[in-house]
């Protein structure tokens, strides 16, 4: 069981196994660690409004749409 701050959308997989979650109501792409279940900002800007899809690059990086759905 794993408390995250508000509702979360897109999941993805990093490297070691923990999942990356936008956060919608957060405004935040987290990380989560499903084997402890600690949770970590990897973003947070006031400008990212309901992040909603994400992708991973085969370099590893994580791209994120914000939609702004709730403005």
């Amino acid at each position: 069981r794993v408390a995250t701050p508000g509702g979360i959308d897109a999941l993805a997989v990093d490297d070691r196994g923990r999942l990356i979650a936008a956060g919608l109501t957060a405004g935040a792409v987290l990380r989560i660690d499903p084997t402890n279940g600690a949770t970590e900002t990897l973003l947070f800007r006031p400008e990212i409004i309901w992040p909603d899809s994400l992708a991973k690059t085969t370099g590893g990086d994580v791209l994120v749409t914000v939609n702004h759905l709730n403005r």
